[in-house]
C-alpha cells in the first residue's frame, strides 16, 4: 500500500475517533477500506465509480476468511457505508474533487424490513391525529426523536416551549440530553401543556395521558401510533421506534452531520446512528 494511502487511512481513523465512533468501529471501518485499497491498487483521489463497482461485485462472491460461504449481505453493506464515509471525509479534507459513490445505485443486500417512513407519510400521519396529545405524542417521537421510554416518562415540567427545548432527564444508559423543538413541535407541546393544565387542574407530572388523564404506558403509545399509522391508511405498521429511525434518516439526507445526529438521538457512539445513513443516496 503506498504512503498516500496509508496516510490518508490514518487521517480517516483519526477522524472517526473524532466525531465520537466507538473504538469497535473505527477498527471496521479502517479495515474496510483497507481492504479496499488491497483490492484497488489506487490512491484516494484516483477512485473512479466503475472501482466502486468492480469491488462491490467481488465483496458478493468473496470466500470468507475463516469458514465456507461468503460475506453476509449486512456486511457487504458494511463495506459500502465505510466507502462512503472515507469518501465523504476526503472529498470535505480537500483532498479530492470527486465523489466516487455519487450517483451510485447500488442494492443493499442486508436491508431489513423497518424501513423509515418518507415525508409524505409523516405528513399523512400527522394529518390523522384528531387531538392535542395524539399531535404531540407524534412530535416527540418524530421531531425530537425520543424513544418509547423516554416519551412515556417525559414530565410536563420537562418541556420548555417558550425556550425552544425540552429535557431527557431519563435517557438510555442514564444519560441526560437536551433536545431542541422545531416551531410546530414546540406548538404542539404548547397546546397539550395548554390542554393538561384544563382537564386536569390538579396537575400531571407526566406529558403523555391518557383520555382521563391516566399515565400513558409504552404499550399504549405503541397501539396510539399504530391507530393512527392505520387511520392514515400506511400499509406498514407504525412503531414509535419507526418514527425515530424517520427523523434521523431525514436529518442525515438534509446534511445535518452525523455526529449532531448521534447527539440529537442520544448515542453514545456514532456508529450506532451510522445505519440511519444506509437509506439515503439510493438506499445506499
Amino acid at each position: 500500500m503506498e504512503q498516500q494511502t496509508t496516510g490518508a487511512l490514518a487521517g480517516f481513523r483519526d477522524y472517526l475517533c473524532a466525531v465520537g465512533y466507538s473504538a469497535g468501529g473505527v477498527r471496521m471501518l479502517a479495515h474496510c477500506m483497507r481492504h479496499f485499497f488491497d483490492y484497488r491498487s489506487l490512491q484516494p483521489g484516483e477512485v473512479k465509480p466503475a472501482d466502486i463497482v468492480s469491488f462491490y461485485d467481488h465483496l458478493q462472491v468473496r470466500p470468507l476468511l475463516r469458514g465456507d460461504g461468503v460475506l453476509s449481505g449486512k456486511m457487504v453493506d458494511h463495506y459500502l457505508y465505510s466507502l462512503r464515509v472515507f469518501f465523504d471525509w476526503l472529498q470535505a479534507m480537500g483532498a479530492s474533487d470527486q465523489h466516487p459513490m455519487s450517483g451510485l445505485q447500488l442494492p443493499r443486500l442486508g436491508a431489513g424490513k423497518r424501513l423509515p417512513l418518507s415525508v409524505a407519510e409523516i405528513t399523512a400521519l400527522f394529518a390523522a391525529a384528531y387531538h392535542e396529545r395524539e399531535d404531540a405524542a407524534l412530535h416527540l417521537l418524530y421531531s425530537c426523536g425520543l424513544r418509547r421510554s423516554e416519551a412515556v416518562a417525559l414530565e410536563a415540567a420537562d418541556v420548555w416551549p417558550e425556550r425552544g427545548v425540552l429535557y431527557v432527564r431519563r435517557g438510555k444508559g442514564s444519560r441526560r440530553r437536551v433536545v431542541p423543538l422545531a416551531s410546530r413541535a414546540s406548538a404542539s407541546l404548547s397546546a397539550c401543556l395548554c390542554w393538561l393544565s384544563v382537564r386536569l387542574p390538579g396537575g400531571s407530572q407526566q406529558l403523555l395521558v391518557g383520555s382521563r388523564g391516566q399515565a400513558m404506558t409504552g404499550d399504549r403509545l405503541c397501539r396510539l401510533v399504530r391507530e393512527l399509522g392505520e387511520r392514515a391508511g400506511l400499509e406498514a405498521p407504525v412503531t414509535p421506534h419507526r418514527l425515530r429511525h424517520s427523523i434521523a434518516t431525514h436529518l442525515l439526507a438534509r446534511g445535518m452531520a452525523l455526529e449532531q445526529v448521534r447527539d440529537f438521538l442520544g448515542h453514545r457512539h456514532a456508529d450506532t446512528t451510522q445505519i440511519y445513513a444506509h437509506y439515503q443516496n439510493g438506499g445506499l
